[in-house]
């Protein structure tokens, strides 16, 4: 059927999720619309155009981000890992999006990154991850040599203006950078394809979903810190507890007694850790624990930039203290 040119809205483009082919498969691409609000494929009509299917109400069922207001639902955060071509070339592109209403944030990739930044009430930030050793800054003939998570910092930084809270969801900058082959006799880049992908999913995520600071409980709940090692502060987070003293280097999140010192626990003493500008309850015995917000429990996540079992870059349970990057919200 023949309609004219004002009738037809030419050079729009579809974002994957939005339209569906004939055959169901989704259709991402040039599109133009009709008057009677038929979409079809192409920037404007042509003998090979092809009539293109809303999804958004069948999304609005099985979408595991929005739901049927779009309203971010209380969705896990995606396992996201880098490949072998990013030990390669030393870094991959971390996705993250965040519902502005709210604040919440949970890491996808980059297939979904797409598909949900275009929505009005989320926003998203990409971040290059550095993965080059060393991990610590090193300083080499009088020059400091910086290291992957000093970079990582960095990088988080330059996109705080469009998503502050995203340094406070990111708790270990040197997430996937330290892999190393099991097998003895081969270094990791001399194993197999297969073998070094099984390597990098070993590394267990450590992203947390809320700040690891006090709040005062809503409705009473009062959940211990979650178990993380193998974090990593540059500053500006910790003092050592009875001292004024800043603490800058690896860390873990003991069950009971809360932030400490070194990467690990162990049976050898080592100090506690406290907040900048701000106090951990203690009771007899010294241990801590934080209230949260039943609000402020974005999921009940997991442990993997976005699983839902583990404790803290990727998640952690409901309540992350050194996060994991767990469930989303």
């Amino acid at each position: 059927m023949w309609l004219p040119p004002f009738k037809i809205i030419k050079g729009l483009f579809a974002m994957l999720g939005q339209f569906t082919l004939s055959d169901g498969s989704d259709y991402e691409g040039p599109y133009h619309s009709t008057a009677d609000g038929a979409h079809y494929t192409g920037s404007e009509p042509s003998k090979d155009m092809e009539i293109l299917q809303p999804t958004t109400e069948i999304t609005s069922l099985t979408d595991p981000y929005l739901d049927t207001h779009n309203d971010l639902k209380k969705a896990q955060n995606e396992l996201v890992y880098p490949t072998p071509d990013g030990y390669a070339k030393g870094f991959f592109i971390r996705y993250y999006i965040q519902d502005t209403r709210n604040d919440g944030i949970v890491e996808v990739n980059e297939k979904s990154y797409k598909r949900y930044t275009p929505e009005l009430f989320l926003k998203g930030v990409k971040v290059k991850w550095i993965l080059e050793k060393p991990l610590k800054d090193v300083f080499m003939s009088g020059f400091l040599y910086k290291g992957a998570a000093t970079r990582n910092i960095e990088n988080v930084n330059k996109v705080s203006s469009e998503m502050p809270s995203l340094k406070e969801f990111i708790t270990d900058y040197g997430q996937f950078v330290e892999v190393e082959s099991d097998i003895e006799g081969f270094k990791f880049s001399e194993l197999p394809i297969k073998e070094q992908k099984r390597i990098i999913r070993k590394v267990r995520p450590s992203i947390q979903e809320a700040p690891l600071k006090r709040i005062v409980p809503r409705f009473g709940k009062s959940l211990k810190i979650k178990p993380q090692s193998n974090l990593y502060t540059p500053g500006g987070r910790f003092k050592i507890k009875g001292s004024d003293q800043e603490y800058k280097g690896f860390y873990h999140i003991h069950p009971s007694k809360g932030p400490m010192e070194g990467a690990v626990h162990s049976d050898i003493s080592h100090r506690k850790l406290v907040l900048l500008g701000a106090s951990v309850d203690t009771d007899a015995s010294d241990t801590a624990t934080v209230n949260v917000d039943a609000n402020t429990i974005q999921s009940g996540g997991t442990g993997g930039s976005q699983s839902s079992t583990g404790t803290s870059s990727g998640g952690g349970g409901g309540y992350s203290g050194g996060g994991g990057s767990g469930g989303g919200y």
